[in-house]
């Protein structure tokens, strides 16, 4: 509350007033020590992040700093370092955090990508120095973070050097310290490094003699332990996704990945499927601060949404002041809201608790004052036990109610608990917010209903959708929604008249179902010319249309074409102008359109005629995902076929260079007769020969290139509206009832280009 009252660090970014790196201008750092609470019994602020005693008194900045040597592990130097020079504020992570960046070299499945509990979580993206706290020489390169060459493990951060107790501080660095530092070292590298590497070689062997590659002993067991502790209380890790151990800490079977797990001081979950007693209802109070929950008729024209909430790998508050400085209406959480996937529900109260609880999410994101309305649904890794789970999770009303706190759904809703028989069991439900008043009191009142958000929860009654994961599959008869959401959905659509609709969803929903891996994997596959290969002929997308390899509404296109049917049908029937889908999951950003055809649908009747609809895909704080991800309704530019073939799925590169002419949109130089262009251009923006394509005339595209913004940050192929590198990402979207125009964005506030990706359409 203190810092509430104070001025909002966004002040601050005007020219002269930090020092610019990829991350933006920084703030003076005065006003970091100005963001202290008032009173020791107030929560702590940034003031304690900057201090690496953790004090969080508010006294640093007047108080004599502790000279070199001391008990204390802050340099006396640390503040003095925050000046002109090349700073960058990042977070220090305690060493039980451990990540890997292996783009290159994971495992990879029979499709050629990799499985989704493999994913490498690419920290760092900007070219920043971490440092241990407990000395200035300990000077570690963002590649030791798992930002660096791609194929290497995370290294270990800074702690307070007392042995994990899984805090995190922030810290200002400055390259030219780093050279410093590495100048003390001198001659001296040479043969410090030859004893480094002579010692860890025998800590190797002795660790392989202890933990039973030649043998196994309790005393292999303390041994092991104490190397961890000695690099700040790293101990054994999980993987990412299903995070598979025994009640003991010991490796399953399951062999997991190394990779961190999602909040250090949890207890290891078990195996899926096994201890169902754990189930049990969470004990422990439930934490301050809380969200607040939306009104329904309160007037709404701007939303922010985001997904996959890391609070332990952020480096920094950058993102959540953007969130500020946006202003939302309402923000919609859209799945894997924290990472607390198991069957022990103590363990997700926690997690929630500390997601909210984070310092950069209490003090700028939507629980601070003042409140921002939260609504949403969940994924795998908040709903369930990760790793893709469906309607085979077997502790689906423990862990409802946990979402329900954490929301803080009121006792009146039908998700709550305290409704007890009649409670629904899954977390779908919608809001009914207001448009402005119109300068028309009757046209006002007709039009009251400006926004409606419908929360899907495609998880609860999920059937099995890959037949890796098991359970047994069902085939044809696979669902994503069960039969009594589907009749909910059909009323909300149906019966309830708004000017825009937004579908919410843990997964997307307009990426169609993926070429790049074998269809019988998938569990909804029923053979040639079956219902699988129909629903996606239904809706236009033949053998050469294609989508993500991850989660999807595409791996049961029976039931993606049925809701794409039913959103067809409903703005036909006038109960929608526009329809917006909101979506998580895949770890990048992404903006999406699609024309659904005329009467689309088993057998076409009653679906009318053509409509498009647009979706945003908005997922990662902090993490990414970097590949190259094909997906044909992804927004481009300009669209263009390949080489004649007819088929407008390809992104035209601007400015690309033909026969030393540069152009900046489709022209006839490529010798087929029609506008044309390229489609992968060099590093001086010269055509490579034969990466052409005739280009989709203009007035047939479903976003017009004027009605684009983009970046060239972050991309991770010529897709201008697909942002996969950033540190992190969400989404925004604005209402402009006047111009009577919506506008979708990706946001990127972590580099010099916020804005990654946006387009405006029609209402």
């Amino acid at each position: 509350p203190a810092a509430a009252a104070l001025p909002h660090p966004a002040a601050a970014r005007r020219p002269g007033a930090g020092v610019r790196d990829r991350g933006g201008p920084l703030p003076d750092p005065s006003l970091f020590t100005s963001l202290v609470p008032s009173s020791s019994a107030d929560p702590p602020g940034w003031q304690e992040l900057l201090d690496a005693d953790g004090t969080g008194t508010g006294a640093a900045s007047s108080a004599p700093t502790k000279a070199a040597g001391s008990a204390s592990n802050r340099s006396p130097s640390r503040l003095d370092r925050v000046r002109s020079g090349g700073l960058s504020l990042v977070r220090s992570f305690s060493n039980d955090e451990q990540y890997t960046n292996n783009d290159a070299s994971n495992g990879k499945d029979a499709g050629g990508k990799s499985p989704e509990r493999d994913r490498p979580a690419t920290i760092i993206t900007t070219p920043v120095l971490l440092r241990r706290q407990d000395s200035d020489d300990a000077v570690l390169s963002a590649s030791a973070m798992g930002g660096g060459n791609g194929n290497g493990t995370g290294g270990n951060g800074g702690g307070n050097g007392t042995g994990g107790d899984g805090k995190s501080t922030y810290e200002m660095i400055s390259p030219k310290a780093d050279r410093r530092s590495r100048r003390r070292l001198g001659g001296c590298r040479c043969w410090i490094g030859t004893l480094l590497f002579a010692a860890v070689a025998a800590a190797v062997l002795l660790a392989l003699y202890f933990t039973g590659m030649f043998g196994t002993s309790n005393g292999g067991q303390e041994a092991s332990s104490q190397f961890a502790d000695d690099f700040g209380g790293a101990t054994t890790v999980a993987d990412d996704f299903s995070r598979t151990r025994s009640p003991t800490g010991a490796p399953t079977s399951a062999a997991p990945t190394p990779a961190p797990t999602s909040l250090p001081t949890f207890p290891p979950d078990p195996p899926r499927d096994s201890e169902p007693d754990r189930c049990a209802a969470a004990e422990s109070a439930l934490a301050s601060p809380r969200h607040l929950y939306p009104t329904d008729g309160a007037v709404v024209t701007r939303l922010a949404y985001g997904s996959c909430y890391r609070p332990e790998r952020q480096i920094s508050a950058v993102l959540w002041e953007d969130v500020r400085t946006f202003r939302p209406d309402l923000f919609l959480w859209l799945g894997d809201n924290v990472y607390n996937a198991g069957r022990d529900m103590e363990a997700k109260r926690r997690g929630y608790n500390e997601g909210r609880a984070d310092p950069p999410y209490r003090l700028y994101g939507p629980v601070a004052d003042p409140p921002i309305p939260v609504t949403g649904t969940w994924d795998d890794n908040d709903f369930g036990e990760g790793d893709g789970q469906g309607g085979d999770y077997g502790c689906l009303a423990s862990s409802q109610a946990e979402f329900v706190h954490h929301m803080s759904v009121p006792e009146s809703d039908p998700r709550h608990p305290a409704q007890g028989a009649n409670q629904r069991f899954g977390v779908y439900a919608s809001h009914m917010f207001a448009r402005p008043p119109s300068p028309s009191a009757a046209e006002g009142n007709a039009n009251a209903n400006g926004v409606h958000v419908i929360n899907l929860d495609a998880r609860s009654h999920r059937s099995p959708t890959r037949k890796e994961r098991g359970p047994p599959c069902e085939g044809a008869l696979s669902t994503m929604l069960g039969d009594e959401q589907w009749a909910w959905l059909e009323q909300e659509l149906l019966t309830k008249k708004s000017t825009i609709k937004v579908i919410a969803s843990g997964t997307p929903i307009l990426a169609p179902t993926t070429r790049e891996r074998d269809p019988t994997e998938l569990c909804a596959c029923d053979g040639p010319g079956g219902t699988f290969d129909a629903a996606n002929d239904a809706i236009g997308e033949g053998a050469a249309y294609t989508g993500t390899s991850y989660e999807g509404w595409g791996e049961v296109p029976q039931e993606r074409t049925r809701l794409l049917q039913l959103v067809q049908k409903s703005m036909n029937a006038g109960m929608a102008k526009r329809v917006i889908f909101l979506s998580g999951e895949q770890h990048w950003g992404e903006l999406m359109a699609m024309k659904i055809p005329e009467n689309a649908g088993a057998g076409g009747e009653g679906n009318g005629a053509a409509q498009v609809v647009y979706e945003a895909t908005a997922s990662g704080i902090d993490q990414n995902w970097i590949e190259d991800i094909a997906n044909s309704h992804r927004v481009r530019v300009r669209s263009a076929d390949s080489r004649g073939d007819g088929f407008y799925d390809k992104e035209c590169n601007f400015p690309y260079v033909r026969d030393g002419v540069a152009y900046n949109d489709c022209a006839d130089v490529f010798g087929s007769g029609m506008p044309a262009c390229a489609t992968q251009t060099s590093y001086d923006d010269s055509a490579v020969d034969g990466q052409w394509g005739n280009c989709l005339p203009a007035e047939q595209e479903l976003v017009p290139r004027n009605r684009q913004r983009y970046s060239m940050e972050n991309k991770c192929a010529d897709s201008y509206h697909f942002t996969c590198s950033a540190q992190a990402n969400y989404g925004t979207m604005v209402v402009d009832w006047d111009a009577e125009t919506i506008t979708l964005s990706i946001r990127t506030p972590h580099h010099n280009s916020p804005m990654a990706s946006e387009i405006t359409v029609e209402i």
